[in-house]
C-alpha cells in the first residue's frame, strides 16, 4: 500500500463567471521516502492538488471529489479532529511564500514552538532544543531564533519555513513551489538543503514547481500537469528521458538545464484553455503540433505506455517522430492556435 494516494481527485471553484474545473480527475501515489513532482505551467492545477490533500480549500470551493488516502485512510471523509490531528503531525507543509507565512508580531522561535506545542507534550527545555536542533540542520544560526521574520533575508525564512515543517517529525512534506520567490543561488542552496534532509529523515515529499530543473534534481516520480489533468506520470528519468506526451516533451524544451545548455530555448505556442468552458478532447489538443481530428473530439485516456509510465495521448503511434521534431523550432511556430 502506498503512504499517500489520490483517486480520481477533483477540485472545483465556483467564480463570478462560473465554476473552474482546477483539478479534474487526476490519480497518483507516493511511497515511503520517496519524492513525487507535480510539474506544469501557472494555473494546471498544481497548488490546488498539493493543498488539496490537507484539505487547505478556498471559501468559494464548489466541488471535491474522489479520494486522498494516507495510510489506507481517505482524508476527505475525516473529522475535523481528526484532520487536526494529522496535519503538521503526519503531513506538513511548506508554503509558496515564506515572506506572507510567518506571524510578523512573534518571534520566528515561538510560532515553530507553538506548532510543536499543538501536537506533543514535551517539556520547554526539548522544545527548545529541538528547534535549535532544527536551525542546525536548515542552516541557520540559533542566535537567530529570538529574531522576528522581518530581520530573515528571504532564503533564511524559507529555511526558517523548512524548519516549521519538520518540527513534528512528519511522514510527508508538501513544498508547494518552495524556491519561486528566491534569486538562483539561494534556490540551489535550499534544494540541496532540501535533498539532504531527505536523505537524512527518509520523509515523502510532494514538490510542485513550474520548473522542470527543480523537479529533476530533487524527484523520484513525476506527474506533468496541463489544464487541471495529469498527462503524463512515471519515474523521473523515464519522463525526463523517454517522454511519450507532446506537452512533456515540448516542456523540456523550454528549459536550459536538463541535458545541457541549449543555443535557443523553444516556448510553447498559445495558452491553457479557460477551465470554466474546457474544450472537449485533448485540452493540449488546441496546440499541439501533432494533432488530428480524433484528438480534438475524443478525450484521451491515461495510458500506460511502459509499466509504472502512463500518458495521456493517442498519437503513441508515432512517439519517435514526435521526439525528434520538438527539438525543432518550426515544429512550434507553425502551429495553428485556434
Amino acid at each position: 500500500m502506498a503512504l499517500l494516494q489520490t483517486r480520481n481527485l477533483k477540485v472545483y471553484y465556483r467564480t463570478t463567471r462560473g465554476t473552474v474545473q482546477a483539478v479534474d480527475d487526476i490519480s497518483f501515489s507516493v511511497e515511503e521516502g520517496e519524492n513525487l513532482g507535480l510539474v506544469g505551467e501557472s494555473g494546471c492545477g498544481k497548488t490546488t492538488a498539493v493543498k488539496a490533500i490537507l484539505r487547505l480549500f478556498p471559501v468559494n470551493l464548489a466541488l471535491v471529489s474522489g479520494a486522498i488516502e494516507y495510510k489506507g485512510r481517505d482524508i476527505l471523509a475525516m473529522s475535523f479532529e481528526e484532520l487536526s490531528r494529522l496535519r503538521w503531525k503526519e503531513i506538513a507543509m511548506i508554503p509558496q511564500s515564506a515572506m506572507n507565512a510567518l506571524d510578523p508580531v512573534y518571534p520566528v522561535e515561538d510560532q515553530i514552538l507553538e506548532a510543536i506545542q499543538a501536537h506533543e507534550t514535551l517539556p520547554y527545555g526539548e522544545a527548545i532544543s529541538r528547534i535549535q536542533g532544527l536551525f542546525d540542520l536548515v542552516g541557520v544560526e540559533k542566535s537567530r531564533l529570538k529574531d522576528y521574520p522581518h530581520q530573515f533575508s528571504g532564503g533564511m525564512l524559507q529555511r526558517a519555513c523548512i524548519a516549521m515543517a519538520l518540527s513534528c517529525s512528519p511522514k510527508i512534506i508538501l513544498a508547494d513551489e518552495p524556491t519561486t520567490a528566491l534569486d538562483v543561488v539561494v534556490q540551489d542552496t535550499i534544494l540541496q538543503r532540501i535533498k539532504e534532509l531527505h536523505r537524512k529523515l527518509n520523509a515523502s515529499m510532494i514538490l510542485s514547481s513550474h520548473d522542470i530543473s527543480v523537479i529533476a534534481e530533487t524527484c523520484d516520480k513525476v506527474a506533468v500537469m496541463y489544464a487541471g489533468q495529469i498527462v503524463e506520470y512515471g519515474r523521473s528519468r523515464t519522463i525526463f528521458g523517454n517522454a511519450y506526451h507532446p506537452y512533456a516533451l515540448g516542456l523540456q524544451q523550454a528549459f536550459p538545464s536538463i541535458k545541457g545548455a541549449k543555443k535557443k530555448l523553444i516556448a510553447i505556442k498559445g495558452y491553457p484553455p479557460n477551465l470554466i468552458h474546457p474544450p472537449r478532447g485533448c485540452r493540449f489538443g488546441q496546440r499541439c503540433p501533432f494533432r488530428i481530428g480524433k484528438c480534438i473530439t475524443q478525450d484521451p485516456p491515461m495510458i500506460e505506455v511502459e509499466p509504472g509510465h502512463f500518458s495521456r495521448c493517442i498519437r503513441q503511434d508515432i512517439v519517435d517522430e514526435i521526439r525528434k521534431k520538438v527539438s525543432l523550432g518550426e515544429t512550434w511556430e507553425n502551429v495553428a492556435v485556434n
